[in-house]
Formats: C-alpha cells, structure tokens, sequence
C-alpha cells in the first residue's frame, strides 16, 4: 500500500475494535461520538488468514453510547455545579459501539461471506465511501429491480440502491407482511410495475378490495404525474411510461377482470374490462355444498346423484341443465338411483330436489360469474391473462399486469374463483401453455389461512412447493403473518417486512427470519410508513430500505377524512 493510501485510510479511522469478539458482533471504542451514528456503516480491516491479505469487512453500527469515568450514575450531586464550571463536560468520555457484522465481498464471485475467524481486538475501524458500500451491496442491474434506497443512504446523490433479483424473487417466491397502513399494496405496486414495465414480464394480481384496478380507469393507466427530486427514479419512471404505452398499443401491458355486474361497468366502463366468467362444471361437488351451506344430508344425497347425472354432459356443461335435473327433470335423475342402486337403494327426495335447484338458481342469477351458452360472454381465458408461452400474435409474447377484481362478489365465491384460477394456471403452465408469471395474492391469511383446510390454501401451497418448476412465482401479501399457513410461508424465500407492532406477528417473522439479527428485528414495530426490513434469497444481505415511488396511481391510500369534511360545508339555514 503507497504512502497516499495509507494517509487517506488514516483520514478515516475513527476507531478500533475492544474486548472479546465471536460470531456477529463486536464491540468498537471511537475517537469521537460524532464520527458515526447508528444504522451507518463502517470498514474494518480483518485477517481471514495468516497467508492471506487483509479483507474489508463491512459492519453495521447497531448502537452507540457514550460514557464519563467521572459522570457516573452515582455522580455525587453536590458536587455538580462546581464541576460544571471547572471542569470540560467530555473529560474523560468514552464513545463505545455494537457493531453487527455484515461480512465482505469475495473478490472472484463477489458474493458476501461472513468471516469464519472472529476479528482481532485492536483491528482499526474506518468510515466507508459510498461509492465502496454501493458496490458492495451491488447486483446484476440487468436481472434485478431497484426496490429503494439504503436507509441513511437514500438523499444524497451516492445513495445506496437496494436491488432485487427478479429470478429469486419469482422462483423462490416473495411474502410481504406488515400492518394495516405501512405501506404493504404500495410496495408490491412498485414490484410489480417494474416486472412489466422494464421486464417484459406478467403478473397477476388476486385483488379482493378492488385498489389495484384503480391504475386504470376509463379505459386508460394512470401514472402519477407528480414531480421527482431523484434523477434516477425520474428516468426509471420515464422508462416505465414509455414501455407501459407500447405493451397496451399492442393489446397487452394492462388488463382487468371483473364481475359482469352494475358495480363494473360504473366502476371501469362497459367495455374496458374483462368480464369474470369460469365454467361451472370447473367446480368439483364439494365446492357447490359450500356454495349452499346448510344443506341436510338428504338434501346432499340427492344433489350428489343429480350431479353425477349431470356430468355425463360433454363439457362445457351448462349449469342451467343441473338446476333441471334438480326440478323439471327430476325423473332422469330417479331412473339413474334404480338403474344403479335398484329398489332397494337409500331413496332420493324430489322436495329436497326442488329445494336445492331453486336455491342453485337464486344463487346464479345473483352471482352472475358462471358461463351459460348463449346468455353470458365465455370463460376467462388463462392465455389471454398472462400470455402464450407459444405465441400466435404479437400481443401473446408482451408483458401484462392483470388484476381480478374480486370487490363486489361473496366470500364464498371468492375462494371458489381464486382456486379455480390458479389450477388453471398451473396447470397451463406444466402443459407449457403460458407464459411464466408472477402471483400476488393479497390478504394471504383468508386464501392460505393457518387453521383451516381450504380449496384456496391446497393449491396455493401446491404453487410454492411446485411452481419454481414451470415458472410460476407467488407474492403473498398480509397484515396478519401469524395466520398464515407456516407450511406455504416455509416454501417462501424472500420476504419483505415493513412496520409490525403484534407481538405474536413479530414472533412470526422471528421465527421465518434467519438471516435476521436481534437488532434487525427489534427495528420492527418502530419502521416508519414507506421503510422496510427486506431479506432472503432475492438480496444479498438484510438491509432496511426506504421504499421507491409508485410510477402508477396507487389505489390503496387511507383517505384523508378531515379534508373530506371540511369540502363539505354545513348547509346555511
């Protein structure tokens, strides 16, 4: 090392290590309380071996404190104004430091190690150049997203990107958790306008408040128009305009799917949605007794022979013709028990029939989301949601983010639906039918909630454990991570993690954060709205991130109800 080098490091060093050292911390002594403060960074020189060079290992200043030999807690108290006035408050103070190691960048593979030898009291700790903590949290620019930035390291013009590989995000899969109103629909937002926008990619959003459909409304996406500081995101947001413009001159980049109702169309406009329309007879016999809680078990009985009887149809099956069965053709069905069973068989009640069509019936006409020839638009096509992995057009090959707006339909049909959905998915994809895709599921507890086992839950964990495989990734989005299924959370390898105050919902992420510090954790409950905690296989390191800016209109905002009321006067008497 030359002598300008070595002045400069020396410029920089600003302590050194004390005490005993093991695993991932270490204590440093400083020169003074203002050379760093807590969530910095800093260098320390490390021997990982005797034959080797001095490697710099990056660590994180997890706290500070500063103490006085002579101002102690038993600091006699009539002694104080003489002192004050005598003596320089920062006599013999002392700057101490819990520094929580990061590791250091290997210079072939440049992946980071954390150091198998404890550091040796004594080695020297330096302030660290943006420029060197930029490229040691580096990525592959060209296969990752830029979530954010660093935080402490997010206004100047070096700030630290936090970057995202896009391969480990979709086959690894993603969970984001927080609490209501941190910022959780916001983030994966961004993740996912960045997947299409500068990647080509599809996404498909299972949307049950209806928030993500708010980026497009009467026929066109809305970005947000409002001003940038960053020149980065500027250009980013640049980008994503300009390629969101072209994906939808070409009949891709964005599209809805929402129920063929009054809400729709008022919502959306006639013709700028896709009408939700699945096949009935997609439904296997237990997903129509849930649709009819409250069913007796001769009721069950007779349902259960009217649908097999029904089955024999050459699909698609048109479910007006079961609700026949079940009352003007009631005789088919009874004709099928003798043939069958013969005379002796358990009997089937017409009454019970007639009850179960009628109430089949109200249930159609109510929800009207089942296809029936020549009365409703077709079924959803999966290809036409996420693309064709064999293209017969030009918009087959493009990117698209597709949301299902799920808001106006019952809790019953939404379970139905999504799983519906996703068999489809999957199965088009080990078939090799579409495109691979990326599925964000929000309020992940109801779909894949801990306790119960549901339709929606055995396909979801179904996608983690096999979707890697045919390039179907999932995001699951929750504000209440301690109901989430633990065997679908385990098949996740990325998480992102912003404001958490439940105790039990921190205990969750404790327990599927191994990548975690203490520190890391205890930052939780205390991450400001638009902060977050993100860590797995999709970053190099855990790091707190200040989340970007949305380049869509964001759907999700709480409304500022005290400027509500005050654009509403009180009426004059």
């Amino acid at each position: 090392m030359n002598s300008e080098v070595e002045n400069d490091d020396e410029e920089k060093l600003i302590g050194v290590v004390i005490g005993s050292s093991s695993g991932r911390n270490v204590y440093g002594a400083l020169k003074s309380p203002y050379e760093t403060s807590r969530g910095s960074f800093v260098r320390i020189e490390h021997q990982e071996k005797d034959k080797y060079n001095f490697v710099s290992v990056i660590a994180k200043v997890s706290e500070i404190e500063r103490k006085s030999d002579l101002f102690t807690n038993d600091f006699p108290s009539e002694y104080l104004n003489r002192v004050i006035s005598t003596i320089p408050q920062n006599y013999h103070e002392k700057t101490i430091v819990n520094l929580e190691v990061i590791g250091y960048a290997d210079e072939k593979s440049h992946q980071i190690k954390i150091p198998r030898r404890p550091i040796k009291p004594g080695a020297k700790i330096y302030l660290i150049e943006q420029s060197d903590l930029k490229y040691f949290f580096k990525q592959n620019l060209k296969n990752s997203i830029t979530i954010g930035r660093l935080v402490g390291y997010e206004k100047s013009k070096n700030s630290i990107p936090v970057n995202l590989s896009i391969s480990e995000l979709i086959t690894q899969h993603l969970v984001v958790l927080a609490m209501t109103g941190a910022g959780k629909s916001y983030t994966l937002g961004r993740i996912c306008e960045h997947i299409t926008g500068l990647f080509n990619g599809s996404v498909l959003i299972l949307d049950p408040h209806g928030e993500y459909g708010n980026m497009f409304m009467d026929g066109e996406l809305r970005f947000d128009e409002s001003s940038l500081e960053d020149d980065i995101y500027s250009s980013e947001r640049k980008d994503i305009k300009t390629n969101f413009k072209s994906l939808i001159e070409k009949g891709a980049g964005f599209k809805v799917v929402a129920p063929n109702n009054d809400f729709s169309r008022l919502k959306y406009g006639t013709d700028n949605f896709i009408p939700l329309i699945i096949n009935f007879d997609e439904l296997n016999l237990t997903d129509i007794i849930e649709l009819l809680p409250g069913m007796s078990e001769p009721q069950r009985r007779t349902l259960r022979v009217a649908w097999k009887q029904w089955r024999k149809d050459t699909p698609p099956r048109n479910p007006l013709d079961l609700i026949d069965l079940l009352t003007t053709d009631f005789d088919k069905v009874q004709q099928r028990v003798k043939r069958e069973i013969g005379e002796g068989g358990r009997a089937i009640s017409r009454t019970s029939a007639r009850i179960i069509g009628l109430r089949l019936k109200n249930f159609i006409d109510e929800v009207p989301i089942f296809y029936v020839p020549d009365v409703t638009p077709s079924p959803i096509s999966i290809e036409n949601l996420v693309g064709r992995k064999d293209p017969r057009s030009v918009e087959d090959q493009l990117g698209r983010i597709t949301v299902l707006d799920f808001q106006s339909i019952p809790k019953e049909i939404l379970q139905i639906s999504t799983t519906i959905v996703l068999k489809k998915i999957l199965l088009s994809a080990k078939e090799k039918r579409t495109r691979s895709c990326f599925i964000v599921i929000e309020e992940g507890h109801n779909f894949a909630p801990s306790k119960k086992n549901i339709a929606s839950k055995r396909i979801i964990s179904q996608i983690a454990s096999e979707g890697r495989k045919f390039g179907v990734g999932l995001g699951i989005v929750s504000q209440r991570p301690n109901k989430l299924d633990p065997d679908v959370v385990s098949q996740c390898n990325s998480f992102i993690t912003l404001r958490i105050k439940n105790p039990d919902d921190q205990n969750f992420v404790r327990k599927v954060g191994e990548y975690l510090s203490q520190r890391d954790l205890q930052e939780l409950p205390g991450l400001s709205v638009g902060e977050a905690l993100i860590f797995g296989r999709a970053i190099t390191t855990p790091m707190l991130t200040k989340i970007g800016p949305r380049h869509l209109e964001h759907g999700g905002e709480t409304p500022d109800v005290i400027s509500i009321w005050r654009k509403q006067p009180l009426e004059e008497e």
